[in-house]
């Protein structure tokens, strides 16, 4: 399953890059791409329990880069 979001207040290209490998390393989770030009993030996910998959995401997100706004879309 493909989850979408909309990531606003990243800092530079390189938190982006930083923030994707530690989201690879949630359990469920596929593959992760962040696209800092469009502030867009597309997580690929296993079919099962989706909603501690973004539950795990939203609290890594806020915990890496606190001044981020995560909403999915």
């Amino acid at each position: 399953m493909e989850l979408k979001f909309k990531i606003e207040g990243l800092d530079c290209p390189n938190c982006a890059s930083s923030l994707e490998r530690e989201l690879a390393t949630i359990s469920g989770v596929k593959n992760v791409s962040i696209n800092f030009m469009n502030s867009k993030m597309l997580v690929e996910t296993e079919n099962e329990n989706i909603e501690e998959i973004i539950e795990n995401i939203k609290k890594l997100v806020k915990d890496e880069e606190p001044d981020a706004i995560l909403t999915e879309i």
